[in-house]
């Protein structure tokens, strides 16, 4: 047992490391891009996909619905997305996987027009992760896909972050390690 005095405060060290990476980094914003032509961690691809092809300015849609999954933290407040299309596109729709199978809400969206391009902005505060890999699914929606094209030339996330709380951080390592013990 005097082996392995020094693994004693090996614990306590993990568990305060854990509170301060959480403290310091739930203060910022992350944001994250795609074209969906290259992959990026943070973006799964559009799916499926026999529904999309690439072209020189974009990722154009030939059937609809289309959608991707994004890659979130643990504690998201709001998420913040954007889809950019050129300003040819017909217009579109975004919706939030709300539940399992195909439960979709789309919330209102603002729409940036400028000569080049057309961008559809949806903000959602609240989740309810329904996969297990703390990503949520989200689907683009164009009903009048035969009287004009869409072309997505990327997309942008921005997620905000809850606030720390070093009860709740405490409480949620506790369970976890709880059920790793008793597992």
């Amino acid at each position: 047992m005097s082996r392995f005095w020094h693994l004693r405060w090996l614990i306590p060290l993990i568990l305060v490391a854990y509170i301060v990476y959480q403290a310091i980094f739930s203060l910022q914003s992350i944001t994250a891009t795609t074209n969906f032509i290259n992959r990026n961690h943070n973006f799964g691809v559009l799916l499926p996909a026999g529904r999309v092809e690439r072209t020189e300015s974009g990722i154009k849609l030939t059937a609809e619905p289309v959608y991707f999954d994004v890659k979130l933290p643990m504690r998201v407040a709001t998420v913040e997305l954007e889809i950019a299309t050129t300003a040819e596109s017909a217009p579109l729709r975004i919706g939030v996987r709300q539940g399992g199978g195909w439960d979709y809400y789309f919330p209102e969206y603002v729409e940036l027009s400028s000569l080049s391009a057309k961008t559809y902005r949806i903000s959602v505060n609240e989740f309810k992760y329904v996969e297990t890999n703390h990503a949520q699914r989200f689907l683009i929606s164009a009903s009048n896909l035969e009287s004009g094209q869409i072309i997505i030339t990327g997309a942008r996330v921005k997620i905000s972050r809850h606030s720390f709380n070093l009860y709740q951080s405490v409480g949620h390592l506790t369970a976890k390690l709880t059920e790793l013990w008793f597992k």
